[in-house]
Order: structure tokens, then sequence, then C-alpha cells
């Protein structure tokens, strides 16, 4: 089946010189229809709040981990600007294969098959797809000098990202704690602070005056 074989990681004009120009066609339009699976499996797995775990597996199953990591990060690369994909799924998308393969014009013939899920929606369904597919090897170790699993390294890198984002928001940073933006603290205090030295700084009104203001007030 066409969806199981290889990517193919080369561009038009070596599959030309190669002989190799039908496996170049043949997975170009596995590719496209890689695409449509993803987006029918969000779209269908998504119940407005979240998605279902299971959309991951069939697109898997029908078309191999290679070749849906191969598009996914096509699409992340591609929308390397929108701030709805996460920082470690734009990371992650850097270290998949890819190839510079250009039409006669210079457009990038990879756009062909970038999803257009919602960024936000499909941003989970990478994450899912990684829990599922992605073996961790050399990152990190548990306390028992185990090698830590995917699911968990994936979740050490979210919090990561999570910490890392409530800092670029956070306007006190005293107040890291999960949640985003609690506001500064440090004007109120300042400007406390402002109006205890002016009044240390004022001159002592006499008595009399202070009693003659205060009488004024309750008239």
């Amino acid at each position: 089946m066409a969806g199981n074989e290889s990517v193919y990681l080369h561009d038009v004009a070596f599959a030309r010189a190669n002989g190799e120009i039908e496996q170049y066609h043949r997975s170009r339009r596995t590719n496209i229809d890689c695409k449509k699976a993803i987006e029918s499996a969000v779209r269908e797995n998504f119940d407005g709040r979240s998605l279902n775990h299971d959309a991951v597996r069939p697109v898997v199953e029908q078309f191999g981990a290679e070749r849906v990591a191969h598009v996914l990060a096509a699409t992340v690369r591609y929308f390397d600007w929108d701030g709805r994909f996460s920082r470690d799924n734009r990371v992650w998308a850097q270290t998949v294969p890819a190839v510079k393969d250009t039409d006669s014009l210079g457009m990038d013939r990879s756009t062909e098959y970038v999803v257009e899920s919602h960024p936000a929606v499909l941003d989970g369904f990478i994450r899912m797809f990684r829990e599922e597919t992605i073996q961790v090897q050399d990152r990190g170790k548990t306390a028992d000098g185990k090698r830590s699993s995917a699911l968990e390294q994936l979740k050490a890198d979210e919090e990561n990202y999570l910490r890392n984002a409530e800092m670029a928001l956070e306007d006190d940073y005293g107040m890291i704690d999960g949640i985003l933006n609690n506001g500064r603290k440090e004007p109120e205090e300042a400007a406390r602070s402002s109006v205890l030295e002016k009044l240390k700084s004022m001159p002592e009104s006499p008595p009399q005056t202070s009693r003659h203001r205060q009488e004024k007030s309750l008239e």
C-alpha cells in the first residue's frame, strides 16, 4: 500500500535524473492524501472543547508514522510564525527530515500537503501523535536510573513550555505560580513607599493649624 511506503525525500530533479519519477509522484500524492486524512480525523474527533485521543491512531495505521510526521512537520514549519503551535512542537518539527523541492515558479511543493485544520486543535493532534509514536532515547532519566517514557518527557516539555509562557507574560517574576499574569506588585509598593517618604519630609504643622483644619473639615 502506498500509504505505508517510505517518504520520498528527494526533489523532482533528483527523481528524474535517477529514474525515480514514479516513486516521487506516488509519495507526493500520498502526502496529500495523508493531509486530508489528518484534517478529517481532527474534524471528526474534536467536540468543540477537546480532541479525542483516538484521532491519531487510525491515521498512523493507514499512512505510517514516518509520513504522518513528515506532513505534520511540514505544516508546522510553514506556520512557524503562528504562536498557536507550541514551542516544543515547533522545535520537534525542525528535527523531522525534509527536502527542498520547488516548482518552476520557485514555489515550495510541500505547501500542497500543509494541513488546514485550526492551529490550536492541530497542535493538540501533534502532541498526541508524539505521545503515540516518539521513542525517547537519551533524553532524561528517572530517579532510579531508568529511561523516562515518551509521555513523561512530553509532560515535562509541556510544563517547561507553560512556565516559559508564564514568564513571558507575567508582570511579577515573584508570582510564577501557574497563573498567567497575576499583575505586578512593585508599582503599588513603590507608590506606598513614595507617599510615606513625602509624609516624612513634610514639616510638622502647629497644633492650632491642625485643629483648625479638622474643625473646617467638619463644617
